[in-house]
């Protein structure tokens, strides 16, 4: 099976611009906060705060094209967050839909398997152009969907909130960015033709035992 799929995503580079490649390093996480609360903008300032501290990840507002959105309602408990001793809060971790992953999808229907010779890829080039177009055309239709990655809901105590925000990013960042950074990683080493780091790589990635959530 993994060799099958290691295959199949040779493949599927092989049809690629070769360009992308290099640009997937540099390439930031864009990151939505959407937060309601009445506890003086704390929990909005401090997940923002938190998901800075990853180097690869940019905050930015769901006008921006995120790649994720978290959205996160707070109640203080009791209501008067004046006199707060806590919290009740709900977090929803959701993927948008994005042009990216819309041609992905149809690309691989088109391509999966398919191993093309030189000449085969130039003829394909204007069939990439119009699966582009047909994705640009989806995109518009499914825009306002999104992926559900986690959700959870917990009571915080005042003293230990902070802390706990900081965790759930961290978890953020173990179970979901990592992945897709090693994906990164595995499409850059088949892309320069090192099919051992990017069998290792997919091996990490496609493992079922690995908790991954998104």
């Amino acid at each position: 099976m993994l060799r099958r799929l290691t295959r199949t995503i040779s493949s599927m580079l092989l049809v690629l611009p070769q360009v992308l490649a290099p640009g997937l390093k540099a390439q930031a996480f864009k990151v939505a906060l959407r937060v309601t609360e009445d506890a003086s903008g704390q929990f909005g300032s401090e997940f923002a705060a938190a998901l800075r501290r990853l180097t690869d990840v940019q905050v930015v507002t769901t006008d921006e094209k995120p790649d994720f959105v978290y959205s996160i309602v707070v109640l203080c408990l009791p209501d008067d967050c004046r006199k707060a001793n806590g919290y009740a809060v709900a977090i929803s971790l959701d993927r948008p839909l994005t042009f990216s992953k819309v041609s992905s999808i149809l690309h691989t229907g088109l391509w999966f398997g398919r191993v093309l010779s030189p000449p085969e890829r130039a003829l394909a080039w204007p069939h990439e152009q119009a699966t582009d177009s047909a994705a640009t055309v989806m995109l518009g239709l499914l825009k306002r969907y999104q992926e559900r990655v986690a959700y959870s809901v917990a009571n915080w105590g005042r003293d230990v909130f902070r802390s706990a925000i900081w965790e759930d990013v961290a978890q953020f960042d173990r179970k979901c960015l990592e992945k897709l950074r090693m994906e990164r990683r595995m499409i850059q080493s088949y892309a320069a033709r090192d099919t051992v780091t990017g069998a290792a790589l997919s091996k990490r990635v496609f493992d079922a035992s690995a908790g991954w959530i998104c």
